[in-house]
């Protein structure tokens, strides 16, 4: 059985280079992150999570989880996101490969009823502004439509003032970042990691 290579990043080793690469991506759009911050015992057993990222403007979560998975995730995997979502209600996300035009992203999304009471999951839709359309439409042919809705969520929607190029500056940096014989990815954001 291939086991991935642990891979060193900002202080971090992480249980594979996929994983880095996101950390570069998130430093690349200047997000703040933390790695692996907390296990959590949910109803089909124990669950550590890759990513926490802090979401202070986000009126429905705190902030999001992220798993990043090599392949698709197994409906094992995807229901452990829903439970955490249901636990924790902070939206779960599943990115599937290196971010780039073939990324697959999911979504889990918090159900509230009238009085915010979280009462389920469902797959998660996020809709761009008319505004931001003509941004999306010239970038669309270079980067998965998914990651790049999922990037302008987490950089808190700025409309069209967002920086896009960001976008293609963070695919580059993760898809190019080199560790092999100790190499550190040059750059790169100074690491925004959280203090917990």
């Amino acid at each position: 059985m291939a086991v991935p290579i642990q891979t060193e990043y900002c202080g971090y080793k992480f249980r594979s280079r996929l994983e880095a690469r996101w950390a570069i991506f998130f430093d690349e759009l200047g997000l703040r992150w933390d790695y692996e911050p907390e296990g959590y015992e949910l109803p089909s057993g124990r669950y550590l999570p890759d990513f926490w990222i802090p979401h202070e403007r986000s009126k429905v979560s705190k902030g999001y989880w992220v798993e990043i998975k090599g392949t698709s995730p197994s409906e094992v995997e995807t229901n452990k996101c829903k439970e955490l979502t249901m636990a924790t209600g902070c939206i779960s996300l599943i990115a599937v490969g290196i971010p780039d035009m073939l990324t697959d992203m999911r979504w889990i999304d918090i159900i509230q009823d009238d009085s915010g009471n979280i009462i389920g999951t469902r797959p998660g839709v996020i809709e761009l502004p008319p505004a931001v359309l003509p941004f999306f439409n010239r970038y669309q042919s270079r980067i998965s439509p998914k990651l790049f809705i999922w990037a302008y969520t987490l950089c808190g929607g700025q409309g069209p003032d967002f920086e896009w190029s960001r976008v293609h500056s963070a695919i580059d940096a993760a898809k190019s970042a080199r560790f092999e014989y100790g190499e550190t990815p040059m750059g790169i954001y100074d690491c925004e990691v959280l203090v917990t």
